[in-house]
């Protein structure tokens, strides 16, 4: 099969590549996020000719509404005790405000955002993450399997290359391509260069 991971999504299809290898005839990853277990990490420049910009706001908005006295106490309850001190109800408005905030960060012109649909799980949310800390390391399973590989990244988003480079690293036969006027979400805002890298890169695999 072919795997295409998005933020978050590009670590799971890490996660699928490492138990099954032999099932995964390439992947892409679109502005990976941070492979898990984390590992420090020296900065680094991004490739030649990549220049990156900071992607326009949503991420303080987003954090004063987790400091929230509320908010934090919900998280907390959640995470640290396994406790649910809201409802279902509030931990979910919860989690589409922290989406109305953060995904204004995530394009370049946040006008062109996808304007979050709500109903997301609070709960399932916040313990996700506790459940993903605990897995296995899965980068010792990918050793010597060299399975062709497409990053993605977009020129509004501060990508952190030392994180991204861990990605590179798993998968030496790899290509990076920037999609410039686009953020985190290219496919939202640039859909033609995004699914044209992905088509070339598709197409080499099947000459």
């Amino acid at each position: 099969m072919i795997l295409i991971g998005q933020s978050w999504g590009a670590a799971l299809a890490v996660l699928y590549a490492a138990d099954h290898p032999g099932k995964v005839e390439r992947i892409v990853f679109t502005s990976p996020g941070v492979l898990k277990p984390e590992r420090e990490r020296e900065p680094i420049d991004p490739p030649p000719g990549v220049t990156l910009t900071p992607a326009s706001g949503g991420v303080a908005e987003a954090a004063a509404k987790l400091l929230h006295p509320r908010s934090i106490a919900i998280l907390l309850g959640a995470k640290a005790f396994g406790l649910k001190i809201a409802s279902d109800a509030e931990a979910d408005g919860l989690m589409t405000a922290l989406e109305e905030s953060f995904t204004k960060a995530l394009v370049c012109d946040p006008a062109r955002r996808i304007a979050p649909e709500g109903g997301a799980g609070g709960y399932v949310q916040f313990r996700t993450t506790m459940t993903y800390d605990a897995l296995d390391d899965p980068r010792p399973k990918l050793a010597g399997k060299n399975i062709p590989m497409l990053m993605t990244g977009g020129s509004c988003e501060p990508i952190d290359w030392a994180s991204n480079k861990e990605f590179s690293d798993l998968f030496p036969d790899n290509r990076f391509v920037l999609i410039d006027g686009a953020g985190h979400q290219s496919y939202v805002e640039q859909p033609e260069a995004y699914f044209s890298a992905i088509r070339e890169f598709l197409v080499d695999g099947a000459d």
